[in-house]
Formats: C-alpha cells, sequence, structure tokens
C-alpha cells in the first residue's frame, strides 16, 4: 500500500482526496491519499518529515508550487523549466519534482479547441505556479505571442524574463492587471486563460477585474478554477458570447499524469468517469 497526498493551505476546497480515494476503491489500485494542510511555517518541518516517513508520493497546490523547490533533491526538466512543481517522488527519502500542471493543461486546451492545435496569441491573467506552467505549455505548443498580465505588473514582468530566456523566438508582453490595458489586449488574442485562485470556494462570487464587455463569440475562456464548475468569472464570459470551460479537464490530466510517475499508469478514464459521478451526485 503506497501512502500518497495533498500538500497545500488551506485544502477544504480540494476535490483531490475524495477523487483520488474513490479511484483507488473502484479500480483496486495500493494507495491511499490523504490532505496535507500545513502550514507556512511548518512547511521546512514536514518536507524533512517526510523523507523519513512512508510517504511515497504527493502533490503540491496553492500556496506551494515554488516554495517547496530549495526542499527538493532532483527536478524533472518540466519542473526546472516552469520553475514550479506540482507533483514529488519520495525515493527512499530522495525527494524528486515534477510538473504535470503543463500536460493537465494540454487536456484542457484539447478539451476547449476539440484538437491539441493553439491559436497564435493568448492571454494569461496571474503569474504564480499555475501560470508557469500554462506560459511553458503554451510556449512548447508554439505560440508565438503571450501577454501575461498581473495585479503586481514586476511578477509578470519577472515570468516573461524567465520564459524569454528559455523561448528566445517568443514574445511575451508582461503588464498590469488593468481594464484599458486588458481591452487593447482583447483586440490581439482569442484565448485567454485565468490562472489565479480567485472564485474559488468558498469565495464564489469573486471575480477578477475583467472587461467582460470587450468579450466576443468566437473567443475561448479557461477559468483554472475548478471548484465550483461554473466561476463568476466563467459565467461572465459566458454571458458576453465567450465560451468557456472550468480547469477540472487540467485537474484530471495532471493526476492521471502525477499518477503515472507513482506506479499507477492508465487511469486518466477512471478519473473521469468518477469526476462524471461525483458532478451528477452534487447537482
Amino acid at each position: 500500500m503506497k501512502l500518497l497526498g495533498l500538500l497545500g493551505f488551506p485544502l477544504k476546497h480540494s476535490f483531490s482526496p475524495n477523487l483520488m480515494n474513490t479511484l483507488a476503491g473502484k479500480a483496486k489500485l495500493p494507495f491511499a491519499y490523504f490532505p496535507f494542510e500545513i502550514k507556512k511555517n511548518d512547511l521546512a518541518k514536514f518536507m524533512d518529515a517526510v523523507r523519513l516517513l512512508p510517504v511515497y508520493g504527493f502533490n503540491v497546490t496553492i500556496p506551494y508550487k515554488e516554495a517547496v523547490l530549495p526542499f527538493l533533491d532532483e527536478l524533472s526538466p518540466e519542473a526546472g523549466g516552469i520553475g514550479a512543481v506540482n507533483t514529488v517522488l519520495n525515493e527512499t527519502g530522495r525527494l524528486k519534482g515534477f510538473n504535470t500542471d503543463s500536460t493537465g493543461f494540454l487536456t484542457s486546451v484539447t478539451k476547449l479547441f476539440g484538437t491539441a492545435s493553439f491559436p497564435e496569441s493568448a492571454l494569461v491573467l496571474g503569474s504564480g505556479g499555475a501560470a508557469r506552467a500554462v506560459v511553458y505549455g503554451l510556449l512548447a505548443a508554439g505560440v508565438h505571442q503571450i501577454f501575461v498580465v498581473n495585479r503586481h505588473p514586476e511578477r509578470a514582468e519577472t515570468l516573461a524574463n524567465r520564459f524569454s530566456r528559455i523561448f528566445p523566438r517568443a514574445k511575451l508582453s508582461p503588464g498590469p492587471l488593468d481594464l484599458n490595458h486588458l481591452r487593447k489586449i482583447l483586440m490581439e488574442t482569442d484565448f485567454i486563460i485565468q490562472t489565479t485562485s480567485v472564485g474559488t470556494w468558498p469565495d464564489t462570487a469573486a471575480a477578477v477585474p475583467f472587461p467582460f464587455e470587450t468579450l466576443r463569440a468566437g473567443q475561448k475562456v479557461l477559468d483554472l478554477v475548478y471548484n465550483p464548475p461554473e466561476t463568476e468569472f466563467l459565467k461572465r464570459a459566458r454571458r458576453s458570447g465567450a465560451e468557456g470551460i472550468s480547469g477540472f479537464s487540467m485537474l484530471i490530466g495532471q493526476a492521471a499524469k502525477a499518477l503515472e510517475i507513482w506506479g499507477f499508469a492508465g487511469q486518466e478514464e477512471g478519473l473521469w468517469k468518477i469526476a462524471r459521478e461525483m458532478h451528477e451526485k452534487n447537482n
């Protein structure tokens, strides 16, 4: 029996423990998945303890995707390029970090566009760990122009500078989360990705400041928040004529890849089936 889990704080909003443990029961997979709700001041103690305990691996969510990096012994190429980790494998006390968010993002894009093809440009709201995985995925897929905005423009600039070094031919344009600035960007791109945690349960009435009235038919919106299934951001985007999906498909895609890293490959179909059952039960 492998002991797995989810590191983050807070975790009350997360579907992952229920999703993973339900999969383990139905598919008869030998693992148990626990929430590791660890406060910031205790992160170092937790990472030290993990090396000694029989924890085979764990996912990492907000706010620790970047904070765990100094505690790891090795990074996968994707995690190193992205600069954030969402999956850790414990190899007898040696901790290796991976990033499966990028894989999950590609799953979402396929669902949204119908194919794995990407538009030529995209707008990314936010510049945290999830935004890094999204930008990495976009650039690796050949997107030429990416606009990155943040309430703190210097953070968007830091992200843009990082990936400009890795992908020197790409054009990354950092800027402020300003309505007039966003209106100009929306004249140039039809793909918007909301990567912040704004709108996550229980603050479901919240939405990132955005000129929704500027949206039009044909534009596509992906909100990485999956709880609730339809965020306030998505509701307002759809009312303006845009097509949108939540982050649930990204959750499934990254979870399936994480399970593969931990030795349980081929679980994506089972995860989708359980996710649909959970959704029907709650509605």
